[in-house]
């Protein structure tokens, strides 16, 4: 009888403790994994500034890694823009459903000045 190698223990360990996280991840995050590029949803009370949009908002400027809570209406959510990938997006890739029809808002990224030369 083979005995697996101590690599392939590793490897089918962290497979395991993959599915168990994936499992116990909230419905709520489940439906934002996606936008695991963009950053990731914040918890309610974490937050350093409020972005109010309007109307007529057509984009917001945020700094990389800065946490924030959008509010539109009577609705909101918190927001930890943790991304070195992208310059811009749509921040209907991040928002809930319903939030703002996609294509509408554009998010600006700001490189996060305590990484910067």
């Amino acid at each position: 009888m083979r005995h697996p190698t101590s690599e392939a223990l590793l490897i089918a360990m962290l497979g395991g403790m993959t599915l168990v996280v994936s499992a116990a991840q909230p419905a709520a995050e489940a439906s934002t994994a996606r936008a695991g590029f963009y950053g990731l949803s914040a918890p309610p009370a974490s937050f350093y500034r409020v972005i109010r949009l309007g109307d007529e908002q057509r984009w917001i400027n945020v700094t990389q890694n800065e946490t924030v809570r959008i509010e539109r209406g009577d609705r909101a959510f918190n927001w930890t823009f943790s991304t070195w990938s992208t310059n811009s997006f749509d921040l209907a890739r991040i928002a809930p459903a319903g939030f703002v029809p996609p294509d509408t808002i554009q998010v600006y990224l700001q490189p996060d000045p305590r990484y910067e030369n």
